[in-house]
């Protein structure tokens, strides 16, 4: 079964009070593109969809069109909200959209939403972690001592029964330990919110959003940040964005493919004298 791995498309997006909205749709078109010449039948959306809490109503529509185009394609989706989403605003409507194969994590309430889909190799199980922080989990389990971001998804995990003669996939966004960043992010000083990749080692395959920068945790290609479609930091201007396609095959095997995309407008660096710059802002081409 072929499934992309998308997050953090943070649409509505302002850079250095410019909106990319326009590259967003530009880029969404490729990914659109991608997904139909991959034959991808699942795309996961790791949290971060929009850029703010209230999104704007560009934001909202180009999200809209989106989904419209993968459910016009009988493409299967599952959403997991990140700490840029409001959870009641994103998954309004959740119940009923399962019915054109728009799968949303519910608002958290201290047990993970599943879908299971299946194949020639059997089932295969998806389990949708929204974005939480310590608060969100100790209400619901007061006997528990949850003092950190990783007790907090410890605890939530061990309540899950998984089936490990099946394959099992988990989308999350958090912080993971030793993960490489960017200056788009969120950050939290001292990686409080960090946790370790160790308490997902039950799982198959871990889609991770919320880090911008595409990368592995770890050695066995088990955890992974897909990272952001686009840009959005000077720090990200020699980064290479893609699509993350995943075939899961039988129990423990899998294939990666990455597949680049190309923006409609890079991010360059100019250095020089202010008044240099400023003489020849009109021969500078982005």
């Amino acid at each position: 079964m072929k499934v992309a791995h998308l997050s953090d498309l943070h649409f509505g997006k302002m850079l250095h009070n410019f909106s990319l909205i326009e590259d967003q749709k530009y880029i969404i078109s490729q990914i659109q593109n991608i997904l139909i010449e991959q034959k991808v039948q699942i795309v996961m959306i790791c949290g971060d969809i929009y850029d703010k809490n209230i999104a704007s109503v560009e934001a909202i529509h180009l999200f809209e069109d989106f989904l419209q185009f993968l459910v016009d394609n009988n493409i299967q989706i599952l959403i997991i909200s990140g700490n840029h989403d409001s959870q009641d605003r994103l998954t309004f409507g959740r119940a009923f959209m399962k019915k054109s194969g728009i799968h949303f994590s519910k608002c958290f309430d201290g047990s993970v939403s599943s879908v299971t889909l299946n194949d020639e190799f059997g089932p295969l199980n998806f389990y949708l972690l929204p974005f939480i922080k310590p608060i969100d989990v100790r209400h619901i389990y007061p006997d528990e001592e949850i003092n950190s971001y990783e007790a907090a998804v410890k605890c939530v995990l061990k309540n899950i029964k998984l089936n490990l003669q099946e394959r099992n996939v988990i989308l999350c966004h958090q912080n993971i330990l030793n993960a490489e960043h960017c200056d788009s992010e969120d950050v939290v000083i001292g990686s409080l919110d960090a946790i370790a990749s160790s308490v997902f080692s039950n799982f198959d395959y871990t889609a991770l959003g919320h880090i911008h920068k595409p990368q592995f945790i770890g050695q066995d290609n088990k955890i992974r940040f897909c990272g952001t479609p686009l840009k959005y930091s000077i720090s990200e201007m020699d980064d290479e964005k893609s699509v993350t396609v995943i075939n899961f095959l039988e129990k423990g095997k899998t294939d990666f493919e990455f597949i680049p995309l190309k923006p409609l407008r890079e991010i360059r660096r100019i250095t020089g004298k202010f008044e240099d710059i400023i003489n020849n802002v009109k021969n500078i081409r982005c």
